[in-house]
Order: C-alpha cells, then sequence, then structure tokens
C-alpha cells in the first residue's frame, strides 16, 4: 500500500485506515543493519509528521514462528487508538 501526507512516504505492509495505524514486517535481511534501522526511523518519523497514528513493526520471524505475538500487537494497537478517536 502507498502512502504519504503532503508527499509520497512509502510502501507499507499493512495499513489499518480505521485507526490510522500503519503494520510494517520487518525482515533480518532488510532491516536489522544500522543504516537500515535509521532509514525505518526517519521514514516512522514522516508517516507520524504526516499524521499516521503509529507504525509498528513487526519482526518477520514473529509472523512465521509466533503468530499470537503478532495478533497481540494489532490488538494492542487497535485499543490504543480506538480510545484516542
Amino acid at each position: 500500500i502507498d502512502l504519504g501526507g503532503h508527499s509520497w512516504i512509502g510502501r507499507v505492509d499493512y495499513y489499518d485506515d480505521a485507526i490510522k495505524v500503519i503494520y510494517e514486517i520487518d525482515s533480518i535481511a532488510h532491516h536489522t543493519s544500522l543504516a537500515d534501522r535509521l532509514h525505518d526511523a526517519r521514514r516512522d518519523a514522516a508517516a507520524i509528521e504526516a499524521g499516521f497514528a503509529e507504525v509498528v513493526r513487526v519482526p518477520e520471524e514473529h509472523v512465521w514462528y509466533d503468530p499470537p505475538s503478532v495478533i497481540s500487537a494489532v490488538r494492542r494497537a487497535r485499543i490504543r487508538h480506538r480510545r484516542a478517536a
């Protein structure tokens, strides 16, 4: 999903339009080096500045090996941001 505020922020893995939360699945290959983490932090900050409520980052291995933790992360974000709305 392509998202942006005044300008394009980037393509994200999932966007929950009801609460304006972005979910990103971070692979070891593309999100663990210092440069990757700095890029992710800048992009997350740009998303918040553009009016998105939060960026939830989920390690890829949790998707494959610990799905309940991913479900919990999504539920917690939905509770946080529904209360704020």
